[in-house]
């Protein structure tokens, strides 16, 4: 059985998007100049995964007053595209042979709430022993009604005519209230059911990872072992993998052994009677000597590369028994190059490569590094996504890297991170005559 992923992020209607969509993969990097939506592409699909927890939508989007998770940038309101009072977003999950799509619509003004939500069966679902017919509909609001509180939510039961319905709550996602909302006593209902984990699973183990160096470099519990947004527990988290998982431990301190000036020799930690922890490297090679630096002398460079690999390497690995893993966990970064060195950069692009292959995770992020996007193969390149804005209507769009109309071009120009920094993507977005895809390209030759 295979791991429930996510596949696309549709922004339908959200801040700078229409009608676009993030095609996802083991590596999606999306690219393109500042101020072309990049950061909001992310959001979206962040906006989604907090709406999977199940919480209220107002403090998925605008945050708890009491603390906990920042809100989503520019909060409920930030959401809407200008002078528009609510937002639509979707995404689609492959579980097997079957794919699911969750769209959602949601109103900012008067009042935060849900306005409507489908579960579809995309393609592929099994029911009675054959496939269902692609699009059917799983689950589907009615109209709601602006009198009420909730919303009458029809479901799929097997039977011609029209779908029975339910009051769902309109204070949070509808798919989030179906285990407590729907009962599962036929094999109709398991089957919503069914879709509805499986999305709620790929979506709850999206992991936006933002690395906050100076909080990074701070004693912390050392029962504090799952990593954070910030890394700012990354001592324990560390320390922790040197206990659980020793290859992953070996493989990370082989990963930072040649990154600073001085060679790492070794990763070991400190502790306090109080049961907390700092991590510490061991260096070599000053006045040769060995010489013991904890977090809080390192570079934020280091500490950056340390939470990313720790990030990967924690992950589970993917050994044949993917029945055991709840969904394919993804992993979001954006601009990832920030306080590494070239090298460095490249060096954590080789890490994804070679664990998301080995582990059960994806990873997604942002950049504007030319070493970096110089590292890429060019069958990576199916995974970049280029990020940019319509001259004409301002609002962003998404294309993958491999349809752009001057792709040939940018092959022809060499490294693609050296053709984008000589300003050559924008000349590859522009419609053109003549060869038209890569295929005959090749034939022409």
């Amino acid at each position: 059985m295979e791991t429930p992923r996510l596949v696309e992020v549709r922004l339908t209607s959200f801040k700078s998007f229409t009608g676009q969509c993030l095609p996802l993969q083991d590596l999606t990097v999306l690219i393109g100049r500042n101020g072309s939506g990049k950061s909001n592409g992310l959001d979206g699909l962040m906006v989604l995964s907090r709406l999977a927890l199940g919480e209220p939508v107002r403090d998925a989007l605008d945050g708890l007053r009491s603390g906990g998770e920042e809100p989503i940038r520019g909060g409920a309101e930030g959401c809407a595209p200008l002078g528009a009072d609510s937002f639509a977003l979707g995404c689609r999950v492959r579980s097997g042979q079957a794919v699911f799509d969750l769209d959602v619509e949601i109103a900012v003004r008067p009042e935060v709430r849900i306005l409507r939500e489908t579960l579809t069966a995309a393609e592929g679902a099994l029911y009675g022993g054959r496939r269902l017919a692609p699009g059917r509909s799983l689950l589907a609001s009615d109209t709601p009604d602006p009198s009420r509180t909730d919303l009458k939510v029809r479901y799929f039961n097997g039977l011609r005519g029209v779908d029975p319905g339910v009051p769902f709550a309109a204070d949070r996602l509808v798919t989030s209230q179906v285990p407590v909302r729907l009962p599962a006593t036929t094999e109709a209902t398991k089957l919503v059911h069914r879709a509805a984990q499986d999305v709620l699973a790929v979506l709850r183990e999206v992991f936006l990872l933002d690395p906050v160096p100076h909080l990074m470099r701070q004693y912390v519990n050392a029962r504090d072992t799952e990593l954070r947004r910030s890394a700012d527990n990354l001592s324990a988290v560390v320390e922790h993998l040197r206990g659980a998982d020793r290859a992953a431990f070996g493989r990370l301190t082989e990963l930072v052994a040649g990154m600073p000036e001085f060679p790492v020799r070794g990763i070991t930690s400190v502790d306090t009677k109080l049961g907390d922890v700092q991590l510490v490297l061991r260096e070599s090679g000053y006045h040769g000597k060995d010489h013991a630096v904890p977090a809080r002398l390192l570079s934020d460079g280091m500490l950056r590369f340390l939470a990313f690999g720790t990030a990967l390497l924690s992950a589970p690995v993917a050994d044949g028994d993917e029945a055991a893993l709840p969904a394919q966990r993804h992993l979001v970064i954006e601009e990832i190059e920030n306080g590494l060195y070239p090298t460095q950069a490249a060096r954590v692009l080789r890490l994804m490569k070679e664990e998301s292959e080995r582990r059960s995770i994806d990873v997604l992020f942002t950049t504007h590094s030319p070493a970096l996007l110089n590292s890429l193969d060019a069958q990576d390149h199916s995974g970049v996504v280029v990020c940019s804005r319509d001259r004409e209507s301002g609002e962003s769009t998404l294309s993958r890297l491999t349809d752009l109309p001057g792709y040939i071009d940018l092959l022809a120009a060499g490294d693609l991170g050296d053709a984008i920094s000589r300003n050559r993507l924008a000349d590859a977005l522009r419609p053109r005559d003549g060869v038209t895809d890569v295929e005959d390209f090749l034939r022409s030759l």
